[in-house]
């Protein structure tokens, strides 16, 4: 079947100080949805493990909490889109109203 994290997108704010890029965000997705949350020395074995982040020296050197404090906020990020997705355009305005 489809795999929905290939098709995952994120919106990236501007991109100043671009800590994790879009291919390394996807992978900490798919590890922590197949390691479970919380795993993180386990997902930074993983990241070490990669081929395709041989060169990725950034992503390498990441310490197994900076990894968790990412997945949380992906997982945010992700949750917040869903939800209004879901609102849909009707209920949208209320969140800006003080």
């Amino acid at each position: 079947g489809d795999n929905p994290w290939d098709n995952l997108t994120l919106k990236y704010g501007n991109n100043r100080g671009k800590l994790f890029n879009e291919e390394e965000d996807r992978f900490l997705l798919c590890m922590t949805d197949k390691l479970g949350y919380g795993r993180w020395e386990e997902l930074k074995r993983e990241v070490r493990l990669r081929p395709e982040f041989r060169f990725d020296w950034l992503f390498k050197s990441r310490t197994p909490i900076e990894l968790g404090r990412r997945v949380d906020l992906l997982i945010r990020v992700i949750r917040s889109e869903n939800n209004s997705k879901e609102k849909g355009s009707k209920k949208q305005k209320v969140e800006h109203d003080e």
